[in-house]
This record gives C-alpha cells, structure tokens and sequence, in this order.
C-alpha cells in the first residue's frame, strides 16, 4: 500500500509571503532583517544612479553658483557693529550653501510629493506588499529614491568644499562638515514631509490633487518658518523678555540656521539688520543640532504617517 506524501513549504514560508518581482531577496524563517532592508535601500539607489544622475547633479551645483553670485550683488555681509566682511573664500562658501538650501529644498518638497504619488499609480507599492518588506521600509526607501539626486548634489558639495578647505586653510573643516549634515537634514526633512502629506491625500483616487497639494502646502510651510522672524517685529517689541521667541524662531528658520552653522551673525549683518527688532536683543543662536532634531523629527512623524496610509490600504 503507497502513502501519499504531502510537501510542505520550506523555510517556513508560504506562497504568499514569498518575495515577488523585488530581486529574489533570501528571507530566513520569514524574518526580514534589517541588513536585507538596507540592501534594499542600497539596490533602490543604485538604480538611479546614472549618466542623467551626474547631469542632474551637476546642473544643480551650477546653479547653487550662479545664485550665489546674484545674492553677492545686493547682499555685501557687512557686520553693522564691526565693519568686517567675510573673505573671499568664505564668503562664496556661505553664499553657496545659502543659495543650495533656496534651491534644493524646494525641489525637495516636489520630488517628495511627486515621487510618493507616482509611486501609487504606478502600483509598486502593492508589489512590495506581497513581500514581509515593512511598510515604514517601503515608504522610506522609496522616498529616499525619490530624492537620491538632491542627497548626491549635496555630497558632492560637501566633497569641494572640503577640498578648498584642505587646499586655502580659510574654511574650518568642520565647519563644511556641520554645514551640510544640516542642509541634508532640512531637504530630507521636508521631502518626508511633502511624501507624506501626499500620501495621506489618496493619490490613489486623485493623483494631481494630492501631489498639488502636498507640494503647495508644505511650500507655504518652508515660506512660513523663513519670513516668521521678520513679521514678528510687534510681538518681539511687546514681549518684556523676547529671547525665548526669537531662539524659536531661529530654529525653525532653515537658511538663518545654516547661516549660524556656518558661524555667521546673519541678523547683524547689513539688510538683514533692518529687517528685524531681533538684533537689539541679546539673543544667542541655537546649535545646528537642534534645528537638525527638530526637522529629523518632523521628517520621521511624516514617513511614519505614510507607513500608516500603506498599511490601511493593506488591510
């Protein structure tokens, strides 16, 4: 008499668990480890790093100049109380990075909400549902793809300047080094943000309202936090000790607080002087780190607001 023999899955995985059109990645009892998500992440950046990368990279780049150089024109970085003007080298250096945040920050918003939008209509992230891929992994891989561009223009800056830094001994090593970590805080920061608020407006049903929408409110966001300051001329006047207020609102600021990164008293220094009450004060400026903290934390709520979304579209 002949038994039948049943097979059984191996590995403890079953069909529907299995990874699907994402490369064959190796699963281990079903436990995803977090060395497979960050080879994931890896592979997804690795995809988009091509000749139209370099392009991209190094158009922003030029552009990051050509603005500096136009902000030179009506901007001298005079210190009202000194006289004293930042030399040759650091004052490019500034007026480079200034002009990179009103760049890529932006751009970081569109490719955000852009990218996460696309993203649902083109149903990959319903192909990476079938896998035990984590939704927060999927959101912030994809997300991250999204910006890979604006991540690499950045490094890539970091890399000059560090370099003239090396070569002129005007710029302090660290200094670049604070600077940038913070301005790809800030655009990673917003991305999130932007990827997120698009994700929670069901792109699924209407995609260009969802990625207008996200992409204009977190826009009047960016332009909230970087005039605020100036606008609070009343309240600062009102308040017997304002300091409290004006360190708050220079953290939320993104280009004052890559200015101070830099180690520039932007709001003494001429046109900016006139612009506020708050130099009259005797105010101190936040650390990067803390403007980086408070960005990180905002970027991070937003991908996990997005893992969310995917994850009651799941079940």
């Amino acid at each position: 008499m002949m038994r039948r023999i049943e097979s059984k899955p191996q590995d403890n995985m079953t069909a529907d668990h299995r990874p699907r059109s994402l490369g064959q990645w190796s699963v281990v009892s079903g436990e995803w480890s977090v060395a497979t998500s960050f080879s994931i992440l890896l592979s997804e950046l690795r995809r988009r790093t091509n000749r139209r990368a370099a392009l991209t990279v190094g158009g922003l780049l030029l552009l990051s100049l050509l603005i500096a150089a136009l902000l030179q024109l009506f901007w001298v970085q005079v210190n009202v109380y000194t006289g004293l003007a930042p030399r040759f080298v650091f004052r490019w250096f500034v007026m480079t990075c200034v002009a990179a945040t009103l760049l890529l920050l932006p751009l970081a918003v569109c490719a955000g909400a852009g990218g996460m939008v696309a993203e649902v209509q083109s149903g990959r992230l319903r192909e990476w549902r079938v896998t035990p891929l984590a939704p927060m992994v999927m959101v912030t891989t994809k997300t991250f793809g999204a910006l890979w561009h604006l991540i690499l223009t950045v490094c890539v800056s970091a890399v000059w300047w560090s370099a003239v830094s090396v070569m002129t001994h005007r710029i302090d090593s660290m200094t670049v080094v604070r600077v940038h970590l913070l301005l790809l805080v800030l655009m990673v920061s917003y991305g999130c943000l932007a990827a997120g608020v698009a994700a929670v407006w069901h792109p699924e049903r209407d995609s260009l309202r969802a990625q207008v929408s996200a992409t204009v409110m977190v826009l009047l966001l960016l332009i909230a936090t970087s005039v605020k300051l100036f606008l609070s001329n009343p309240l600062i006047r009102a308040l017997n000790d304002p300091r409290t207020l004006i360190s708050v609102e220079l953290a939320l600021n993104p280009f004052l607080a890559i200015l101070s990164a830099a180690g520039v008293d932007a709001l003494r220094m001429d046109w900016l002087y006139r612009l506020t009450a708050a130099p009259e004060y005797a105010f101190t400026y936040p650390p990067a780190w803390v403007t980086a903290a408070i960005y990180a934390a905002v970027g991070g709520a937003s991908l996990w607001a997005a893992a969310r979304r995917v994850m009651r579209e799941e079940g």
